[in-house]
């Protein structure tokens, strides 16, 4: 047996959560919602979002647009289930 693959639950929704979100957003609100939500890495604070998209105004708008994004996709019932856990 390959124990290699084994990961508890939370790591197998995460890698899922993080699937979708690769399959239905475009790579800067991609980057934007892991750092948010701390999706395979930590989550940061909105001032440290700020000072690495440039701008408060970018963040929001980023975060707006990939919000919309996800609304409308076939897949938002896992990634919601998976952020409100």
């Amino acid at each position: 047996m390959d124990s290699g693959g084994c990961h508890g639950p939370s790591q197998r929704s995460e890698q899922t959560v993080g699937d979708m979100i690769d399959r239905v957003l475009p790579e800067e609100e991609r980057e934007l919602l892991r750092l948010y939500f701390g999706i395979g890495r930590r989550r940061h604070s909105m001032d440290e979002l700020i000072a690495l998209f440039e701008s408060e105004h970018k963040v929001n708008s980023l975060l707006q647009s990939a919000m919309e994004r996800l609304r409308y996709s076939d897949e938002i019932l896992a990634i919601y289930k998976y952020l409100h856990r």
